[in-house]
């Protein structure tokens, strides 16, 4: 079993890494590692997918089968970022934990004051192994959720508010809009948005016969004539 920091500062050095340590651990188990890795992805994945789904008024999960939740991780970019990011944020709590151990050692042995309990309290440091993981978990569940609440409201706003990237769906028993914005999809549904009637739809993949990108809206059109024409006069 690796150390904790209470142990590692008991000859009195400075508190070792524990981020360090457990990639010293995966190191020595690399197919530990990836299952974990994978699995911590596919978590963020599919966190993000509810999200953001959600402002839409779709329950994906209700729609999604076992295979899209094993590539949700790979399949949705922002799971990527969001697993990056997380490794970022353990690593800053590790310095934090390192930096405050030795603040806190001092102030134990300081007579009791109302000073000392506010250092105490802002410089804690869990005295276990089991509290470093759970004080990495929650760090880790925090930022994850501040990252999607934040990126899934901006990307579904920009999907409402946006003049491009329509597309037309023609598909069975559907009628036809020139307003669709595409979502995503599952193995067994297509999600699209109608921007004119406001509201989501979920179509099934077997009743979808073509999806084609929609004409650019006017304004759009005449800039691009006019970008195309500047570029052939030089």
């Amino acid at each position: 079993m690796q150390p904790s920091i209470k142990e590692s500062l008991k000859s009195g050095g400075e508190p070792e890494s524990q981020l360090n340590l457990l990639l010293d651990y995966f190191r020595d188990n690399p197919g530990l590692m990836l299952s974990v890795s994978y699995l911590m992805l596919t978590l963020c994945g599919i966190f993000y997918s509810v999200t953001f789904y959600n402002e839409f008024g779709i329950s994906v999960l209700k729609f999604a089968d076992v295979a899209d939740l094993m590539v949700v991780g790979i399949s949705e970019p922002a799971a990527l970022v969001m697993f990056s990011g997380g490794l970022v944020v353990a690593w800053a709590f590790d310095l934090v934990l390192i930096y405050c151990y030795p603040i806190r050692q001092k102030w134990l042995k300081a007579p009791h004051s109302l000073k000392r309990s506010i250092i105490l309290f802002f410089n804690y440091v869990p005295k276990s192994r089991q509290g470093l993981l759970l004080g990495f978990v929650v760090m880790f569940m925090v930022y994850a959720h501040l990252f999607v609440s934040l990126y899934a409201q901006w990307r579904s706003g920009d999907i409402k508010a946006s003049k491009d990237d329509y597309v037309n769906v023609k598909a069975e028993q559907i009628s036809a809009s020139d307003k669709l914005k595409l979502l995503g999809s599952t193995t067994n549904y297509l999600f699209v948005f109608d921007v004119a009637a406001n509201q989501s739809l979920i179509i099934p993949v077997e009743a979808v016969t073509v999806i084609l990108p929609a004409p650019p809206v006017p304004e759009i059109k005449a800039s691009l004539e006019k970008q195309t024409s500047d570029t052939a006069e030089k």
